[in-house]
């Protein structure tokens, strides 16, 4: 059953080091021996927090902060793939940080790519990275996990697609939401996405 909204054993409050303000969170997916939680936090970077007595969910548990790391820019997005965190920044950036160290105040920058434009959401499909941003959906090349890039005579931007608030991906398609639109690209050859409909 889920819990009462109000429950204060059930609930933690903590608040981010240095007045930051939280634009986005991530964690492990179905991993409950990674108790760390990744905030997106503007101009503070990538912040930490480690929930402690994690796998006590059915009681009281606490939650502490382990820092907060610098990216160049502003901290706008972030994702989680395996032992990687991508984070996107509103001056258009994704920086690759290898998470896979059991001290989570030592993430380590492993690479950048510029992607031109404000991130606003990263998913990730096989070896492919979706990004929804200001002037449009990007989609980058995984095949160096930790160095995305732009596959050879891909578009900068999927025309069409401007401004990408979000975007979800599969079976090879990349649904890409609008101000005032959803549109489907297909992108099964990410060098060459169709034209959304």
């Amino acid at each position: 059953t889920r819990p009462a909204l109000g429950n204060a054993n059930l609930v933690q409050v903590l608040n981010l080091p240095g007045g930051a303000i939280g634009r986005a969170v991530a964690r492990l997916p179905n991993d409950v021996s990674d108790p760390f939680v990744y905030i997106a936090a503007g101009a503070n970077g990538v912040c930490v927090v480690e929930m402690l007595d994690a796998a006590l969910l059915a009681g009281p548990f606490s939650a502490a902060n382990r820092g907060c790391t610098a990216v160049q820019g502003t901290a706008n997005e972030i994702y989680i793939d395996g032992d990687l965190l991508f984070v996107g920044t509103t001056e258009g950036t994704i920086q690759t940080f290898d998470i896979s160290t059991t001290n989570a105040a030592q993430i380590q920058a492993r690479g950048s790519v510029n992607v031109g434009a404000q991130v606003n959401e990263i998913q990730i499909a096989g070896f492919s990275m979706f990004v929804a941003t200001q002037q449009g959906l990007t989609i980058l090349d995984l095949s160096d996990p930790a160095n995305p890039v732009r596959p050879t005579g891909a578009p900068t931007f999927v025309a069409g697609t401007s401004p990408a608030r979000s975007v979800a991906v599969g079976e090879g398609h990349a649904f890409v939401v609008t101000d005032n639109n959803v549109f489907d690209v297909d992108a099964k050859t990410i060098a060459a996405p169709k034209a959304p409909v």
